[in-house]
């Protein structure tokens, strides 16, 4: 009895660690978060299954700094729940965004914060439903603010920086309804929309006077351009790292991978607010950015008949190094 007793104790450490290996996973998914084959794989779950629910840790491709932390019910990571974190920066824990989610949706206060610490956007689901939702600008003035009952009607109004009026309209069943009324930048009339369901109906478009209704086919957008259209941002892209020396830590085959820049074209057609989403080493960073920050200005992005802010993402693709 004593030497089975002794042998049951040597087995035993060795069926925990099993269990404990299997609760833990790395899942693959493309950019839409669709489950796919790890060679083509643009975001990582990895896994730990505890207290009923897998926590995970969400990488980009080639970034070994996690851009979120997330709960599942399920073991293929589909169905949120319990809180919601991502990261500017996962080293030093700066939060981008935070909420909760309950069985795949979202409930409670969510937050989302610029790189600087300021609140951003701020949105309330009280019922898995969209309730209050309101949007600030960096200097903390309010671009957009929603205000919903339990059917989801309601008033919402925007702002410029400037505190003129935006636009103006109005939901039902979280969709919009009725007369959106849209303004450029010195607070002049430049569209009236009238809605169906989230779907133009009928439109009116105005000059910059906000007088005399211009004959368009709505809806008139358009998105913002480089010079010479995509061929030519490509163009310059190559061009632009080719001529520039590529760093010794990607030469010398220590590095590689993807990294993402996002920045936002103004509606003058400037190159502004550049920053780094996807990183994988500060010299590689550096250079993409180098590339973004000199780009010639854009044609501006047209939306409801005025120039708005266009938010761009580029990846910058650094292919591992092999001996020749």
């Amino acid at each position: 009895m004593k030497n089975k007793f002794r042998k049951n104790l040597i087995l035993l450490p060795l069926v925990l660690s099993f269990l404990a290996k299997a609760q833990e996973k790395s899942l693959y998914f493309d950019h839409s978060e669709n489950p796919c084959g790890s060679d083509t794989a643009y975001i990582i779950k990895k896994g730990l299954f505890q207290e009923g629910k897998w926590h995970t840790l969400e990488y980009h491709r080639n970034n070994n700094q996690p851009f979120a932390e997330a709960y599942y019910l399920d073991p293929v990571f589909q169905q949120k729940d319990s809180l919601y974190i991502s990261y500017h920066d996962y080293s030093t824990r700066k939060i981008e965004t935070t909420g909760r989610y309950y069985k795949g949706t979202k409930t409670g206060l969510w937050l989302t914060y610029s790189s600087s610490g300021r609140i951003t956007d701020s949105a309330l689901y009280p019922n898995g439903h969209l309730s209050r939702y309101t949007a600030f600008y960096e200097s903390g003035k309010i671009k957009d603010t929603a205000r919903l009952d339990a059917h989801g009607a309601g008033l919402s109004k925007g702002y410029w920086e400037s505190g003129l009026p935006e636009h103006t309209g109005q939901f039902s069943n979280w969709e919009k309804t009725g007369k959106w009324l849209y303004y450029n930048q010195e607070g002049v009339i430049c569209a009236s929309e009238n809605m169906v369901a989230d779907t133009i109906a009928s439109v009116l478009y105005y000059d910059s006077q906000g007088r005399h209704p211009i004959v368009r086919k709505p809806p008139y957008e358009e998105e913002a351009e480089y010079p010479g259209g995509i061929q030519r941002w490509l163009y310059y892209i190559s061009k632009s790292i080719n001529a520039k020396p590529l760093p010794d830590v990607y030469l010398n085959g220590k590095v590689d991978g993807v990294v993402q820049i996002s920045f936002v074209i103004n509606e003058t057609g400037q190159v502004t607010e550049i920053k780094v989403r996807n990183s994988i080493h500060p010299d590689l960073d550096s250079l993409a950015v180098s590339v973004i920050r000199n780009s010639a200005d854009w044609h501006p992005s047209m939306e409801h008949n005025r120039h708005v802010n266009a938010y761009k993402i580029q990846p910058f693709a650094f292919a591992k190094l092999t001996d020749q």
